[in-house]
Protein backbone atom coordinates (compact mmCIF):
# COMPACT_ATOMS: atom_id res chain seq x y z
CA UNK A 1 0.00 0.00 0.00
CA UNK A 2 1.44 3.28 -1.01
CA UNK A 3 1.42 6.24 1.44
CA UNK A 4 1.61 9.75 0.27
CA UNK A 5 3.68 12.11 2.40
CA UNK A 6 2.40 15.62 2.13
CA UNK A 7 4.81 18.60 2.35
CA UNK A 8 5.30 20.32 5.76
CA UNK A 9 5.45 24.19 5.55
CA UNK A 10 8.99 25.42 6.12
CA UNK A 11 8.82 27.99 8.93
CA UNK A 12 12.34 27.59 10.24
CA UNK A 13 13.61 30.55 8.11
CA UNK A 14 11.03 33.07 9.35
CA UNK A 15 11.55 31.97 12.95
CA UNK A 16 15.26 32.66 12.62
CA UNK A 17 14.54 36.17 11.34
CA UNK A 18 12.18 36.80 14.26
CA UNK A 19 14.80 35.66 16.77
CA UNK A 20 17.40 37.91 15.16
CA UNK A 21 15.06 40.92 15.34
CA UNK A 22 14.36 40.23 19.02
CA UNK A 23 18.10 40.03 19.70
CA UNK A 24 18.67 43.35 17.88
CA UNK A 25 15.90 45.07 19.86
CA UNK A 26 17.24 43.74 23.16
CA UNK A 27 20.78 44.74 22.19
CA UNK A 28 19.58 48.25 21.28
CA UNK A 29 17.80 48.59 24.62
CA UNK A 30 20.84 47.34 26.49
CA UNK A 31 23.04 49.78 24.56
CA UNK A 32 20.74 52.69 25.45
CA UNK A 33 20.67 51.65 29.11
CA UNK A 34 24.44 51.29 29.24
CA UNK A 35 24.94 54.65 27.49
CA UNK A 36 22.56 56.35 29.96
CA UNK A 37 24.29 54.73 32.90
CA UNK A 38 27.70 55.82 31.62
CA UNK A 39 26.43 59.38 31.12
CA UNK A 40 24.97 59.40 34.63
CA UNK A 41 28.24 58.06 35.99
CA UNK A 42 30.13 60.80 34.11
CA UNK A 43 27.86 63.52 35.49
CA UNK A 44 28.21 62.15 39.02
CA UNK A 45 31.97 62.01 38.61
CA UNK A 46 32.01 65.56 37.27
CA UNK A 47 29.97 66.86 40.22
CA UNK A 48 32.28 65.04 42.61
CA UNK A 49 35.31 66.61 40.90
CA UNK A 50 33.69 70.04 41.16
CA UNK A 51 33.07 69.54 44.89
CA UNK A 52 36.68 68.50 45.40
CA UNK A 53 37.90 71.53 43.41
CA UNK A 54 35.74 73.83 45.57
CA UNK A 55 37.15 72.20 48.72
CA UNK A 56 40.68 72.81 47.41
CA UNK A 57 39.90 76.46 46.61
CA UNK A 58 38.47 77.04 50.08
CA UNK A 59 41.42 75.23 51.68
CA UNK A 60 43.82 77.48 49.80
CA UNK A 61 41.87 80.58 50.79
CA UNK A 62 41.94 79.53 54.45
CA UNK A 63 45.66 78.86 54.22
CA UNK A 64 46.24 82.33 52.76
CA UNK A 65 44.11 83.78 55.54
CA UNK A 66 46.14 81.95 58.17
CA UNK A 67 49.33 83.44 56.69
CA UNK A 68 47.86 86.94 56.76
CA UNK A 69 46.64 86.57 60.33
CA UNK A 70 50.19 85.96 61.54
CA UNK A 71 51.90 88.31 59.09
CA UNK A 72 49.64 90.83 57.36
CA UNK A 73 52.67 92.36 55.61
CA UNK A 74 52.86 89.16 53.55
CA UNK A 75 49.99 90.48 51.43
CA UNK A 76 52.60 92.18 49.23
CA UNK A 77 54.77 89.06 48.89
CA UNK A 78 53.57 86.75 46.12
CA UNK A 79 56.15 84.11 47.12
CA UNK A 80 54.26 83.60 50.38
CA UNK A 81 51.35 82.07 48.43
CA UNK A 82 52.79 79.49 45.99
CA UNK A 83 50.91 76.96 43.88
CA UNK A 84 50.37 74.02 46.24
CA UNK A 85 49.61 70.34 45.61
CA UNK A 86 47.08 69.03 48.11
CA UNK A 87 44.78 66.01 48.30
CA UNK A 88 45.46 64.86 44.70
CA UNK A 89 44.74 68.37 43.36
CA UNK A 90 46.16 71.88 43.56
CA UNK A 91 45.26 75.28 44.92
CA UNK A 92 46.73 78.64 43.96
CA UNK A 93 46.06 81.78 46.01
CA UNK A 94 46.58 85.25 44.55
CA UNK A 95 46.60 88.01 47.19
CA UNK A 96 46.10 91.64 46.14
CA UNK A 97 47.12 94.30 48.67
CA UNK A 98 44.52 97.06 48.45
CA UNK A 99 45.93 99.35 51.14
CA UNK A 100 47.34 99.15 54.66
CA UNK A 101 44.07 97.71 55.98
CA UNK A 102 42.68 95.44 53.26
CA UNK A 103 43.74 92.56 51.03
CA UNK A 104 41.69 90.53 48.52
CA UNK A 105 42.34 86.78 48.32
CA UNK A 106 41.44 85.04 45.06
CA UNK A 107 42.07 81.30 45.20
CA UNK A 108 41.52 78.67 42.49
CA UNK A 109 41.23 74.96 43.22
CA UNK A 110 41.89 72.39 40.50
CA UNK A 111 40.93 68.72 40.64
CA UNK A 112 40.92 66.33 37.69
CA UNK A 113 40.78 69.25 35.23
CA UNK A 114 37.88 71.02 37.00
CA UNK A 115 38.66 74.57 38.20
CA UNK A 116 36.67 76.47 40.88
CA UNK A 117 37.52 79.83 42.42
CA UNK A 118 36.64 81.69 45.63
CA UNK A 119 37.21 85.34 46.63
CA UNK A 120 37.34 86.84 50.11
CA UNK A 121 38.38 90.13 51.73
CA UNK A 122 40.83 90.04 54.65
CA UNK A 123 40.94 93.20 56.72
CA UNK A 124 43.03 94.59 59.56
CA UNK A 125 40.24 96.05 61.68
CA UNK A 126 42.70 97.77 64.00
CA UNK A 127 45.36 98.86 61.54
CA UNK A 128 46.02 102.22 59.85
CA UNK A 129 43.17 104.56 60.74
CA UNK A 130 41.54 106.55 58.02
CA UNK A 131 42.82 110.00 57.30
CA UNK A 132 40.63 113.03 56.87
CA UNK A 133 39.69 111.81 53.41
CA UNK A 134 36.00 112.66 53.45
CA UNK A 135 34.70 116.13 52.79
CA UNK A 136 31.11 115.68 53.93
CA UNK A 137 29.98 117.21 50.63
CA UNK A 138 26.18 117.12 50.06
CA UNK A 139 26.83 115.32 46.76
CA UNK A 140 27.66 112.12 48.65
CA UNK A 141 24.33 112.19 50.46
CA UNK A 142 22.65 111.50 47.11
CA UNK A 143 21.91 108.09 45.70
CA UNK A 144 21.84 109.80 42.30
CA UNK A 145 23.07 113.32 41.51
CA UNK A 146 22.96 114.85 38.04
CA UNK A 147 24.37 118.24 37.13
CA UNK A 148 21.93 118.38 34.20
CA UNK A 149 18.48 116.84 33.71
CA UNK A 150 17.14 113.55 35.03
CA UNK A 151 14.86 111.45 32.81
CA UNK A 152 13.14 108.47 34.40
CA UNK A 153 11.22 105.96 32.26
CA UNK A 154 10.62 102.23 31.82
CA UNK A 155 9.18 99.66 34.24
CA UNK A 156 10.00 98.09 37.57
CA UNK A 157 10.28 99.47 41.09
CA UNK A 158 13.51 101.31 41.86
CA UNK A 159 14.17 101.58 45.57
CA UNK A 160 16.98 103.90 46.70
CA UNK A 161 16.13 103.50 50.38
CA UNK A 162 17.32 106.46 52.46
CA UNK A 163 19.22 108.07 49.60
CA UNK A 164 18.25 111.35 47.96
CA UNK A 165 17.80 111.88 44.21
CA UNK A 166 18.61 115.32 42.88
CA UNK A 167 19.24 117.03 39.57
CA UNK A 168 20.20 120.63 38.91
CA UNK A 169 18.01 120.61 35.79
CA UNK A 170 14.48 119.30 35.21
CA UNK A 171 13.45 115.93 36.64
CA UNK A 172 11.11 114.26 34.17
CA UNK A 173 9.42 110.99 35.11
CA UNK A 174 7.26 108.92 32.75
CA UNK A 175 6.27 105.28 32.32
CA UNK A 176 5.19 102.69 34.89
CA UNK A 177 8.31 102.59 37.01
CA UNK A 178 7.88 103.36 40.72
CA UNK A 179 10.59 105.53 42.22
CA UNK A 180 11.23 105.16 45.97
CA UNK A 181 13.57 107.61 47.71
CA UNK A 182 13.68 109.72 50.85
CA UNK A 183 13.68 112.95 48.81
CA UNK A 184 13.33 113.59 45.08
CA UNK A 185 14.37 117.14 44.21
CA UNK A 186 15.15 119.42 41.29
CA UNK A 187 16.50 122.95 41.07
CA UNK A 188 14.15 123.56 38.10
CA UNK A 189 11.04 121.31 38.07
CA UNK A 190 9.67 117.90 39.00
CA UNK A 191 7.50 116.83 36.03
CA UNK A 192 5.63 113.52 36.44
CA UNK A 193 3.42 111.59 34.05
CA UNK A 194 2.40 107.96 33.59
CA UNK A 195 1.27 105.27 36.05
CA UNK A 196 4.39 105.03 38.19
CA UNK A 197 4.53 106.62 41.64
CA UNK A 198 7.17 108.74 43.32
CA UNK A 199 7.18 107.31 46.85
CA UNK A 200 8.81 109.98 48.96
CA UNK A 201 8.91 113.75 49.38
CA UNK A 202 9.37 116.01 46.36
CA UNK A 203 10.94 119.49 46.29
CA UNK A 204 11.35 121.89 43.37
CA UNK A 205 10.50 125.45 42.24
CA UNK A 206 7.73 123.82 40.17
CA UNK A 207 5.93 120.48 40.59
CA UNK A 208 3.81 119.34 37.64
CA UNK A 209 1.98 116.08 38.33
CA UNK A 210 -0.65 114.18 36.33
CA UNK A 211 -1.52 110.62 35.29
CA UNK A 212 -2.60 107.67 37.41
CA UNK A 213 0.61 107.65 39.42
CA UNK A 214 1.14 109.95 42.38
CA UNK A 215 3.74 111.64 44.53
CA UNK A 216 2.97 110.02 47.87
CA UNK A 217 5.04 112.22 50.18
CA UNK A 218 5.09 115.92 50.99
CA UNK A 219 5.38 118.30 48.05
CA UNK A 220 7.40 121.45 48.69
CA UNK A 221 7.36 124.18 46.03
CA UNK A 222 10.16 126.68 46.43
CA UNK A 223 13.78 127.41 45.69
CA UNK A 224 16.05 124.38 45.66
CA UNK A 225 19.73 125.24 45.48
CA UNK A 226 21.86 123.33 42.99
CA UNK A 227 24.25 120.76 44.40
CA UNK A 228 27.84 121.15 43.27
CA UNK A 229 29.27 118.21 41.37
CA UNK A 230 32.47 117.26 43.23
CA UNK A 231 35.75 117.64 41.37
CA UNK A 232 37.58 114.50 42.46
CA UNK A 233 41.35 114.71 42.14
CA UNK A 234 42.29 111.68 40.06
CA UNK A 235 46.07 112.12 40.29
CA UNK A 236 46.55 109.79 43.31
CA UNK A 237 44.61 107.07 41.48
CA UNK A 238 46.79 107.44 38.37
CA UNK A 239 49.96 107.24 40.46
CA UNK A 240 48.75 104.13 42.25
CA UNK A 241 47.80 102.45 38.96
CA UNK A 242 51.20 103.38 37.51
CA UNK A 243 53.01 101.92 40.51
CA UNK A 244 51.24 98.59 39.94
CA UNK A 245 51.67 98.49 36.16
CA UNK A 246 47.99 99.19 35.52
CA UNK A 247 48.16 102.25 33.23
CA UNK A 248 47.05 101.46 29.65
CA UNK A 249 47.61 103.81 26.71
CA UNK A 250 44.78 102.46 24.51
CA UNK A 251 41.15 101.28 24.72
CA UNK A 252 40.57 98.25 26.95
CA UNK A 253 37.82 95.60 26.81
CA UNK A 254 37.45 92.96 29.54
CA UNK A 255 35.19 90.14 28.36
CA UNK A 256 34.53 86.44 28.72
CA UNK A 257 33.85 84.25 31.74
CA UNK A 258 37.19 84.53 33.56
CA UNK A 259 37.36 86.65 36.71
CA UNK A 260 39.73 89.65 36.74
CA UNK A 261 41.46 91.06 39.83
CA UNK A 262 43.20 94.39 39.23
CA UNK A 263 46.65 94.45 40.93
CA UNK A 264 46.68 97.28 43.47
CA UNK A 265 42.93 97.75 43.00
CA UNK A 266 43.06 100.53 40.33
CA UNK A 267 43.22 100.43 36.53
CA UNK A 268 43.80 103.63 34.51
CA UNK A 269 42.85 103.63 30.81
CA UNK A 270 43.84 106.43 28.42
CA UNK A 271 40.89 105.82 26.12
CA UNK A 272 37.56 103.95 26.30
CA UNK A 273 36.85 101.06 28.65
CA UNK A 274 34.29 98.29 28.23
CA UNK A 275 33.36 95.39 30.51
CA UNK A 276 31.17 92.57 29.21
CA UNK A 277 30.73 88.83 29.64
CA UNK A 278 30.07 86.79 32.78
CA UNK A 279 33.40 87.17 34.56
CA UNK A 280 33.64 89.25 37.74
CA UNK A 281 35.91 92.29 37.99
CA UNK A 282 37.54 93.18 41.32
CA UNK A 283 38.77 96.77 41.52
CA UNK A 284 38.30 100.34 40.29
CA UNK A 285 38.52 101.42 36.65
CA UNK A 286 39.18 105.03 35.60
CA UNK A 287 39.03 105.85 31.88
CA UNK A 288 39.65 109.15 30.15
CA UNK A 289 37.04 108.16 27.54
CA UNK A 290 33.69 106.38 27.58
CA UNK A 291 32.91 103.62 30.08
CA UNK A 292 30.51 100.81 29.06
CA UNK A 293 29.39 98.22 31.62
CA UNK A 294 27.39 95.26 30.32
CA UNK A 295 27.07 91.48 30.62
CA UNK A 296 26.22 89.41 33.70
CA UNK A 297 29.52 89.62 35.57
CA UNK A 298 29.70 91.68 38.76
CA UNK A 299 32.11 94.43 39.82
CA UNK A 300 33.54 93.94 43.31
CA UNK A 301 34.54 96.96 45.37
CA UNK A 302 38.08 97.38 46.67
CA UNK A 303 38.57 99.47 49.82
CA UNK A 304 37.01 102.92 49.54
CA UNK A 305 37.87 103.32 45.87
CA UNK A 306 35.16 104.20 43.32
CA UNK A 307 33.76 101.50 41.03
CA UNK A 308 33.96 103.20 37.61
CA UNK A 309 34.97 106.72 36.53
CA UNK A 310 34.85 108.44 33.14
CA UNK A 311 36.97 111.56 33.19
CA UNK A 312 35.99 113.17 29.87
CA UNK A 313 33.03 111.17 28.50
CA UNK A 314 29.86 109.23 29.40
CA UNK A 315 29.10 106.11 31.44
CA UNK A 316 26.62 103.56 30.04
CA UNK A 317 25.55 100.82 32.42
CA UNK A 318 23.45 98.01 30.97
CA UNK A 319 23.18 94.24 31.35
CA UNK A 320 22.46 92.25 34.51
CA UNK A 321 25.78 92.45 36.36
CA UNK A 322 25.89 94.17 39.75
CA UNK A 323 28.16 97.08 40.71
CA UNK A 324 29.38 98.18 44.14
CA UNK A 325 30.72 101.68 44.79
CA UNK A 326 30.68 105.13 43.19
CA UNK A 327 29.88 105.58 39.49
CA UNK A 328 31.26 108.99 38.52
CA UNK A 329 31.04 110.74 35.15
CA UNK A 330 33.23 113.72 35.92
CA UNK A 331 32.16 115.76 32.88
CA UNK A 332 29.69 113.56 30.98
CA UNK A 333 26.27 111.88 31.04
CA UNK A 334 25.07 108.67 32.67
CA UNK A 335 22.71 106.16 31.00
CA UNK A 336 21.21 103.27 32.99
CA UNK A 337 19.37 100.39 31.33
CA UNK A 338 19.14 96.65 31.94
CA UNK A 339 18.50 94.98 35.28
CA UNK A 340 21.89 95.20 37.02
CA UNK A 341 21.71 96.36 40.63
CA UNK A 342 23.90 99.01 42.24
CA UNK A 343 25.07 99.32 45.81
CA UNK A 344 26.58 102.79 46.17
CA UNK A 345 25.80 106.03 44.33
CA UNK A 346 25.85 107.73 40.94
CA UNK A 347 27.21 111.22 40.22
CA UNK A 348 27.35 112.75 36.77
CA UNK A 349 28.07 116.31 35.65
CA UNK A 350 25.71 115.96 32.67
CA UNK A 351 22.30 114.33 32.21
CA UNK A 352 21.04 111.15 33.86
CA UNK A 353 18.73 108.82 31.86
CA UNK A 354 17.06 105.66 33.14
CA UNK A 355 15.21 103.14 30.96
CA UNK A 356 14.41 99.44 31.23
CA UNK A 357 13.50 97.32 34.26
CA UNK A 358 16.06 98.42 36.84
CA UNK A 359 14.74 97.38 40.26
CA UNK A 360 17.27 97.98 42.98
CA UNK A 361 19.71 100.63 44.09
CA UNK A 362 20.94 100.30 47.65
CA UNK A 363 22.29 103.72 48.57
CA UNK A 364 25.64 103.68 50.33
CA UNK A 365 27.82 106.66 51.19
CA UNK A 366 30.48 106.21 48.52
CA UNK A 367 32.69 109.22 49.07
CA UNK A 368 36.04 107.90 47.85
CA UNK A 369 39.24 107.72 49.87
CA UNK A 370 42.16 107.98 47.45
CA UNK A 371 45.46 106.13 47.80
CA UNK A 372 47.66 107.92 50.32
CA UNK A 373 44.73 109.43 52.22
CA UNK A 374 45.09 106.84 54.98
CA UNK A 375 47.43 106.88 57.92
CA UNK A 376 50.26 104.47 57.08
CA UNK A 377 50.81 103.56 60.77
CA UNK A 378 51.72 100.06 61.90
CA UNK A 379 48.78 97.63 61.74
CA UNK A 380 47.61 96.30 65.08
CA UNK A 381 47.03 92.77 63.72
CA UNK A 382 43.29 92.60 64.42
CA UNK A 383 42.89 90.54 61.27
CA UNK A 384 39.58 89.06 60.13
CA UNK A 385 37.53 88.12 57.07
CA UNK A 386 35.32 91.08 56.20
CA UNK A 387 33.49 89.45 53.27
CA UNK A 388 33.25 86.31 51.15
CA UNK A 389 32.82 87.77 47.68
CA UNK A 390 32.39 84.39 45.98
Amino acid sequence: MKRTITGIPRRSGSALVTVMLVILVVASLLSTMISGSLQQMHMSSRLADQSRALMLAESGAHHAYSVLVTNFAARTNADAFPLTTYDNGTYDADVVAVDTCLAVVHCTGTYNGVVVSVILDVKDFGGGSEGEGGTGAPAYECAILAGGTMKWAGSGTMNAGTGMMHCNGQLKKTGSSDLIAAIVSSSVEVWKRGSGDIEGDASAPSINESGSGHITGTQTVGTVDPITIPDIDLTPYYNEALANGQVYSSDQHIMGSDDTIIPGGIMWVDGDFQKSGSGNLTGCVIATGEVKISGSGDQIKVGDYPAFISRDDDIKYSGSGNVHGLLYAKTGNFDKSGSGDLTGSIICAGNFTKTGSWNLMAYEDSEPVAPGERDEGEPSQLIGISAWQK
